[in-house]
């Protein structure tokens, strides 16, 4: 056989194993009861974590949005616009306090 041609065989065999990765990884998200699970053995490299990461980040920014779309249209007594900050912590994150009215 053609040395060519064994080199374009083991580059379409590696087309076709990344691709069923990315078509097992793109399964798995689909799967919403899996989807936040980081389970170790599942990462095979620094992609596949910094992938997850993304998903992760970008889940925490949409519900950061909706939650205070939620609080501006429903305002609770408890609710203090005052106690609310944006932190850096490898991404913005949203950190709420609520008071908490004691009972005597």
């Amino acid at each position: 056989m053609d040395l060519v041609f064994l080199v374009q065989i083991k580059e379409l065999r590696l087309q076709v194993s990344n691709l069923q990765l990315h078509l097992y990884m793109a399964e798995e998200r689909l799967r919403p009861d899996k989807l936040y699970e980081a389970h170790p053995l599942k990462f095979t490299s620094i992609l596949d974590l910094e992938s997850f990461e993304k998903t992760v980040l970008d889940t925490m920014a949409r519900l950061q949005d909706r939650m205070l779309k939620y609080i501006s249209r429903n305002p609770v007594s408890t609710y203090d616009p005052s106690n609310l900050q944006m932190q850096k912590w490898g991404c913005q994150t949203l950190k709420m306090r609520l008071r908490v009215s004691s009972v005597a």
